[in-house]
This record gives structure tokens, C-alpha cells and sequence, in this order.
């Protein structure tokens, strides 16, 4: 499903997409159809441990003339690690997972507001997000004093911000009103950061096996017990 097309593709280039898929961990180097069945575009997001997305993937679409020609499968996937490295790199990178609320678990205590509030549900280590203090269960109300009510607002505001540039967030910590100030990252960190993760992940599998060993190696020496 073609969730949405991410703003500021330069003109002439390849725009950048968004697809919603029910297996996001399945779907790379997938090919996107329109609803004629005709080819438009790629899926160039193949996501390793540490991606903060919830069932999305990103992918650009490829020219008419040269789909109409017909490419061939190293040209495809020419193009696709091109653009895979562009899609990654370009907007701005804020490092959350965000998720729709409800009114009803807003936790709103004593702030009014007329929607229900976007929440934070994880914050990826070391991001502009986690150096800014966010914390997962905050809710976003406002970007530099700019109401936002969607996930789809907070993704394209960050994505139109300049790496480098700052942004107010006025949040809802605990029924109280809180407002943080983020320096937006380029894209690129997040490969980077995506990188750390899985070697991270790695760490933590070799030392829990290390462990495992031990307590084997302590259950052999322990004496039985008996009567």
C-alpha cells in the first residue's frame, strides 16, 4: 500500500515514497504497481535491527522512458542501490517511532487540545531525539509553536527541516506541558546508527551465549545433591 510520497524530491529526480506493507521485513527489492498493473516504482528499504519504522519501507519510483524500454536486472538494481543511498540521506532524521492517540489515552491532566496528540513510542539511542531529552509516552502537540495532529505532520515537517536547523517541541510529559529544543540530523545518521545497533545486538548475543556456557560449566561442578 502506497502510504504516502515524502517531500522535496528535487525536480527530474526519482520521487521518494512510502509503502505500508503487512511483511515490511519481505518487501525489499519489491516492485510497486499502480492499478493497472503497471511497474512505477521500488522498494529500496530492506531495514536492519535497530529501524525505528512500524510496518513501512521506503521506496522511489523509477523513470517512464527507461520502464517503457525495459531495464535489465543489473540496471534495476544499479539504479535501486543509487537510490537506496539517496533515499536514506536525504531530510531531516529526529530519531522516533510515533503512533496516532486516541483522547481517550492521551493523559492530557490538565492541557486542552482539540485532537488527539501524536506519541512517542520508542526513541532511538543517540539520535537528535534522545540528545534533545524526548522520552517514549511523550506526546507531540506542536512543532516551533505549530500545532501538528498526525504522525503524517511530524514525519513531513522533519523531513522539510534542514540538517542542522532547530526545533521546538512542545510535549505532554505526565498531564504537564514540556518544550524541548532538537537539532535535526541528516538521514545518513541513521544508517549509522543502524550499523551501531546490529553490532550492539551482535555484542549482546556473544556475551549471552558466554554466559550460557558458564552456567553450563557451573552445573557440571556443582555436586549432586542427595539424602
Amino acid at each position: 500500500v502506497l502510504r504516502r510520497i515524502l517531500p522535496s524530491a528535487p525536480q527530474g529526480s526519482p520521487a521518494h515514497l512510502e509503502v505500508e506493507a503487512s511483511n515490511p521485513d519481505r518487501v525489499c527489492g519489491g516492485l510497486l504497481l499502480d492499478g493497472a498493473g503497471v511497474f512505477f516504482g521500488m522498494v529500496v528499504d530492506c531495514g536492519v535491527e535497530g529501524d525505528v519504522g512500524s510496518g513501512t519501507r521506503d521506496a522511489v519510483s523509477l523513470p517512464r522512458d527507461d520502464l517503457v524500454r525495459g531495464l535489465s536486472r543489473g540496471k534495476i538494481l544499479q539504479i535501486a542501490s543509487r537510490l537506496e543511498e539517496e533515499a536514506r540521506t536525504s531530510g531531516g532524521f529526529l530519531g522516533v517511532q510515533a503512533e496516532q492517540m486516541s483522547l481517550a489515552t492521551a493523559d492530557a491532566g490538565s492541557i486542552e487540545f482539540p485532537e488527539a496528540p501524536v506519541g512517542i513510542v520508542r526513541v532511538l539511542a543517540d539520535s537528535p531525539a534522545d540528545l534533545a531529552g524526548i522520552l517514549p509516552g511523550d506526546r507531540i502537540l506542536a512543532l516551533n509553536g505549530r500545532p501538528v495532529t498526525t504522525v503524517d505532520d511530524v514525519s513531513e515537517w522533519i523531513g522539510r527541516t534542514h540538517p542542522g536547523d532547530a526545533v521546538v517541541l512542545s510535549l505532554l510529559r505526565n498531564g504537564e506541558s514540556v518544550a524541548v529544543e532538537a537539532r535535526i540530523a541528516d538521514r545518513s545518521m541513521l544508517t549509522w546508527l543502524e550499523r551501531r545497533a546490529t553490532r550492539r545486538a551482535m555484542a549482546r548475543k556473544q556475551i549471552q551465549r558466554q554466559i550460557d556456557v558458564l552456567q553450563e560449566d557451573l552445573d557440571r561442578l556443582r555436586p549432586a545433591s542427595g539424602p
